[in-house]
């Protein structure tokens, strides 16, 4: 009788064991579901690339309008104009988030 109530106290006890060790695993289990969430809910951060443009014979006008439909391409972050000279290609720089083939494509249409 001894024996089988020493054998039924081990079984309690390793029951017990195990349903703390399994609450903890769920405990451990709703913190990564909880940080997932958050994680899920921080707007995505794009990485920004600085690319250099070089525009050809373009006068002031022209370039200050050909800056304004480039900046309302989504993805610009800035653009920045290292020059002007019409007798010499405008050098500036765009700095946007994106593949150069999708900018390229952007500023064609």
């Amino acid at each position: 009788m001894k024996r089988a109530l020493g054998i039924l106290l081990i079984f309690a006890l390793m029951l017990t064991l195990a349903a703390c060790g399994g609450s903890k695993k769920v405990k451990e289990d709703e913190k990564a579901k909880a940080d997932a969430a958050a994680a899920a809910a921080q707007p995505a951060v794009a990485a920004s690339t600085l690319l250099t443009v070089r525009i050809a014979g373009a006068t002031y006008a022209t370039l200050t309008d050909f800056k304004g439909k480039v900046g309302a391409i989504k993805g610009i972050k800035n653009i920045y104009q290292n020059s002007f000279n019409k007798d010499e290609a405008t050098i500036m720089q765009v700095e946007y988030s994106g593949s150069t083939q999708t900018l390229a494509d952007a500023i064609q249409a």
